[in-house]
């Protein structure tokens, strides 16, 4: 028995505080506290990385799995708006693709229509036209 008294694991406590927290309804700080102080003193002086209390030596043990978190979850927001805009594009594609078609419809029209204004006659001025139209923008184009 002398030898379980003179262990550096084991403490004792006044039956006054053992009352009292045995009193308690539930976890209560003094209770929550008095395990905290246990376990801490239970670590050698080096291994407690510098800490001087429980609270600190948590802090220290869970920062690498606290930043680890930090990044899923900033990892995670990335995916989710990368998600959302793919989908927006998706959901915009079939309008799009309307708007293009209505589009070509449009110039082929406009191609169409053209050719009618166009005398058979005059086809040949028509080409000239158009060519010296856009030489002349060709011109305005380069100054």
């Amino acid at each position: 028995m002398e030898g379980l008294l003179a262990s550096p694991y084991v403490q004792y406590l006044s039956q006054q505080f053992v009352d009292q927290l045995c009193s308690a309804e539930g976890l209560n700080d003094a209770l929550v506290a008095e395990i905290e102080r246990v376990i801490f003193n239970a670590h050698p002086l080096t291994d407690r990385q510098g800490a001087d209390s429980f609270k600190e030596l948590l802090d220290i043990r869970l920062e690498t799995s606290r930043q680890k978190r930090v990044r899923q979850q900033q990892a995670l927001t990335k995916a989710s708006a990368d998600l959302t805009d793919e989908r927006v594009k998706k959901d915009s594609l079939k309008t799009l693709e309307k708007d293009r078609d209505e589009k070509k419809r449009a110039i082929e029209k406009d191609k169409t229509d053209r050719k009618s204004l166009v005398a058979k006659d005059n086809e040949e001025r028509a080409k000239h036209a158009t060519l010296m139209v856009a030489a002349l923008q060709a011109g305005l184009c380069e100054s």
